[in-house]
Parts: structure tokens; C-alpha cells; sequence
């Protein structure tokens, strides 16, 4: 059984110093807190995407994110309810909720890819 997710491949991120990933994944985390509107958090989405080509690392992430977005599903259709039970109506607690969704996607997402392109005795 193996107890990482790490994947062994010749690649401009799987040489990087293990604390320059960590390094990078903080300000990347803080930078998904600080919005929530949708379109904002689908470039740093799409930007994860380029990053496990480029680790070729893309078909395991791939499916780490199909696993993610059961999580952020899952939000996308919590909020709205929580909103509307709150009395807010219209598109806002949707658009909200598929924020919430994405950006809480995106941080997981950041992370599973650390561990696809670091081993685990370099963390």
C-alpha cells in the first residue's frame, strides 16, 4: 500500500527545494481567502491545471479532481440554502456558493498537488 501520492517524473517542479512549494502554497491559500467571487477564483483554477502539466503530473491529478469537486459540489449546494434560509434570494446565494466551491477546490487542490510533485521524505 502506498502512503503517498507522489508521482516519479523528470519536471521543472519536482526539482524545486520542497520549501519553496510550501513557500508558494501560503501566499496561494491566503490569496483564495481574499475572494469569492467565482471569476476570480477560476484563473487560479485553471492556472493549477497548467502547473500539473508542466509537472507531468496532469492524469492523477486529474482524478484527485474529480474527488475535489465532489467537496466543492458539495458546498456549491449548501450555501444557497444556508442563504435563503436567511432570507436572501435571487442568483446571489448561487453565485456565492459556486465561489465558496471553487475556492475551497482551489486550496485543496494546491495542496494535492504538492504531494503529487514532492516525496514524502523531503516534506
Amino acid at each position: 500500500m502506498r502512503l503517498s501520492l507522489h508521482v516519479q517524473a523528470e519536471s521543472p517542479l519536482h526539482r524545486l527545494d520542497p520549501r519553496v512549494k510550501v513557500a508558494a502554497l501560503l501566499p496561494f491559500t491566503v490569496s483564495q481567502l481574499l475572494f469569492d467571487d467565482p471569476v476570480f477564483l477560476c484563473g487560479p483554477f485553471m492556472g493549477l491545471l497548467v502547473l500539473a502539466a508542466i509537472g507531468r503530473v496532469l492524469k492523477p491529478y486529474l482524478v484527485a479532481t474529480v474527488l475535489v469537486v465532489f467537496v466543492g459540489g458539495f458546498s456549491f449546494l449548501m450555501w444557497p440554502l444556508v442563504l435563503r434560509m436567511q432570507g436572501q434570494t435571487g442568483p446571489g446565494p448561487w453565485i456565492y456558493g459556486l465561489g465558496m466551491g471553487l475556492r475551497l477546490s482551489n486550496i485543496l487542490l494546491a495542496g494535492i498537488l504538492i504531494l503529487l510533485v514532492t516525496r514524502i521524505e523531503e516534506m
